[in-house]
């Protein structure tokens, strides 16, 4: 199951592990791009699509249950969904709070917790992924850099607790990666990185979405007997937005 695959790193990895020969199950609040990404799942094997917001972590909890029911396993959960203000902290309102708490930190648990329950009670071996950032090594990124240093401790957590189990738990932190994230960069922000972009046109700024995705692949492929605890990938150059 992969999170938030309406688009970007969410959209490349689903249909990457779908030509890999997953059965995929993808989550996303847009009805017309998962559409669009069911139609692609159907041409490389089998999957399926659900409109839901990670926030509702009882729905969530839910479709886990069921999607294992219907196909009898779960062997991959990829945490991805996410949202990002570009504010410090003492200028995010408390709704861009909540929000960003909800989808980046309390959806992931609940998911991780309801997916391990399942391999747990189906007998299963499997991998958590947890898609964190590059910000979560910095100091200036906000609430956004704060949550996924949480992720990235939540890995770690889960890591050890898990251990005498088949289940492998893999925190991927991609740096700057082309997505809708960055609708809700400052204009000043965005301009800036358009004009370094441009400046220098044979440095790779940003990742693509299949970057991540084809990492991801990597990471969950290997033998029974190796732990790929993280993986960080970056683009040749920096271009993270800093909130100060």
């Amino acid at each position: 199951m992969v999170t938030g695959a309406g688009s970007g790193i969410g959209a490349a990895t689903a249909l990457a592990l779908a030509e890999a020969g997953a059965c995929v199950h993808t989550t996303g609040r847009s009805p017309e791009n998962l559409k669009a990404i069911g139609d692609q799942l159907a041409a490389t094997g089998s999957g399926t699509t659900a409109v839901l917001n990670v926030r509702d972590t009882g729905a969530f909890e839910q479709l886990i249950a069921r999607a294992a029911e219907e196909t009898g396993q779960l062997s991959i959960l990829v945490n991805n969904a996410s949202v990002r203000y570009f504010t410090p902290l003492m200028d995010a309102t408390p709704e861009q709070e909540r929000e960003m708490i909800d989808t980046l930190l309390l959806a992931p648990l609940a998911g991780t917790r309801a997916a391990v329950r399942t391999m747990h009670a189906h007998g299963l071996a499997g991998h958590i992924v947890n898609i964190s950032s590059t910000s979560s090594r910095l100091p200036d990124q906000g609430l956004y850099g704060a949550l996924k240093t949480g992720i990235d401790n939540l890995n770690d957590t889960l890591r050890i607790e898990q251990e005498n189990d088949p289940i492998r738990v893999i925190g991927t932190l991609p740096g700057a990666v082309a997505t809708n994230l960055a609708r809700h960069l400052p204009p000043e922000a965005l301009q800036a990185s358009i004009a370094a972009v441009q400046a220098a046109p044979d440095v790779t700024f940003l990742l693509q979405p299949e970057d991540i995705a084809r990492a991801v692949v990597y990471a969950v492929s290997q033998p029974a007997g190796i732990s790929i605890d993280e993986i960080t990938v970056n683009p040749q150059a920096d271009i993270q937005p800093r909130m100060h």
